[in-house]
């Protein structure tokens, strides 16, 4: 389920269009007479986080520049046109546990269309507009005990010239001007976020499909069934998101680029490079990751000689347990480089593999798991048909 929220700004817009939305008020539905679900739900202010399920519209008659004199970043006026912003699988299925679209320019097109109509406003075409954030997310089914022991193992997680705050089992968060890296239990997530509103909108959608008194209790149950099941299938994953920043789109492309120019390929090749500048795995692919300590230990001695072997041994240790910033100030700057990549050369993490973990033989982490997107737990199969989604975009491609 790759794409999720984007952020995209509109060329000039005439007045009347302008007026239009304006004249919307702050919050507008638009809504099916006939089931009573709501199709789209807008904001003319920013979303409240990447959590929201709303379609932020912003109008906009300023714009930042840097004063020629001074060098500052400074305000002026410009003419108008507006910030479009949302969860792309969160308008096409209604949640993102799973299902979404994979191209963004097809998908932005669809999008900007179904605001355009949803609204009676006559907008730009999408290829005409600019992308200044989109984030491409990942999920991984382990089960929600492997997912708790994963976090619980990331306590000393390090990100380049970044902080990682760490929400004890539930998620990691890095960050940073260009990107920001998110890693979250998508269960607690969906509890928190999504599980009233959806199932508030099954509940319409199923009474104004079978109205009768003599439907209320099949009724209740279908949506107690289709709500379980979608909390029950979010408990199961382990979601990896990457936004990726105007920054980090201007430096990369030399411009802000326009919607068409934002391929497939290129979010995922930075969705790689940000998560393994995370976890420092990937490099090895098809090699077995360890974690344990005996194997790391038969690892480096069959790769290294004796004395080579155990000093790696003691630095993986050090790493497991104190982590990177507290090993990175023990040890020569150049002697911890060297470390680290003869341990990632070898396919060695260190991250789930702290002394709590170590002495557990119980964990639920499977010992090959990686967070790569080419480890079997990811999620690509499609969708199954047939399941409970709120689509209101038409056909595009989606991944469950």
């Amino acid at each position: 389920m790759p794409l999720d929220t984007v952020k995209l700004r509109s060329p000039t817009l005439p007045k009347a269009t302008i007026n239009r939305i304006e004249g919307m008020g702050i919050k507008t539905q638009r809504t099916d007479m006939q089931t009573g679900l709501i199709e789209m739900e807008f904001t003319r202010t920013p979303l409240r986080g990447s959590w929201d399920s709303r379609i932020s519209l912003a109008p906009c008659h300023s714009d930042l520049s840097k004063n020629p004199i001074t060098g500052r970043v400074e305000e002026h006026p410009c003419p108008p046109y507006v910030y479009l912003e949302c969860s792309f699988p969160k308008n096409l299925n209604g949640h993102n546990v799973f299902g979404g679209p994979t191209d963004l320019p097809l998908s932005a097109r669809v999008l900007i269309e179904a605001v355009s109509d949803q609204l009676g406003v006559k907008l730009p075409p999408a290829d005409t507009w600019w992308v200044h954030r989109v984030d491409w997310a990942e999920n991984y089914v382990l089960g929600f005990d492997a997912i708790q022991d994963f976090f619980a193992t990331m306590k000393n997680a390090r990100f380049p010239r970044r902080n990682v705050q760490s929400y004890g089992t539930n998620g990691l968060y890095a960050a940073g001007i260009t990107t920001t890296v998110k890693l979250y239990h998508k269960g607690e997530e969906f509890a928190e976020h999504d599980f009233k509103r959806i199932e508030r909108s099954l509940r319409n959608l199923r009474t104004a499909q079978y109205p009768q008194d003599r439907h209320i209790v099949e009724n209740r149950q279908w949506v107690e069934d289709q709500i379980t099941m979608l909390q029950d299938e979010a408990n199961r994953r382990l979601r990896v998101e990457v936004e990726i920043h105007l920054e980090k789109l201007k430096h990369d492309f030399g411009h802000k680029p326009f919607v068409k120019e934002v391929k497939t390929d290129y979010l995922t090749a930075v969705f790689d490079k940000e998560v393994y500048r995370l976890m420092r795995q990937g490099k090895t692919a098809g090699t077995t990751i360890l974690r344990n300590s005996t194997a790391v230990l038969r690892r480096l001695a069959d790769e290294h000689q004796s004395e080579l072997a155990n000093k790696l041994h003691a630095f993986w240790n050090q790493m497991a347990t104190v982590g990177e910033k507290e090993t990175k100030a023990a040890y020569p700057r150049a002697t911890f480089y060297r470390h680290r990549k003869m341990l990632e050369e070898a396919g060695i993490t260190w991250h789930q593999a702290d002394s709590r973990l170590i002495e557990r033989t119980d964990t639920s982490l499977p010992d090959d798991f990686q967070l790569i997107r080419s480890d079997p737990r990811r999620c690509t199969r499609e969708v199954i048909e047939g399941t409970p989604v709120f689509n209101q975009w038409g056909n595009l491609k989606q991944a469950a």
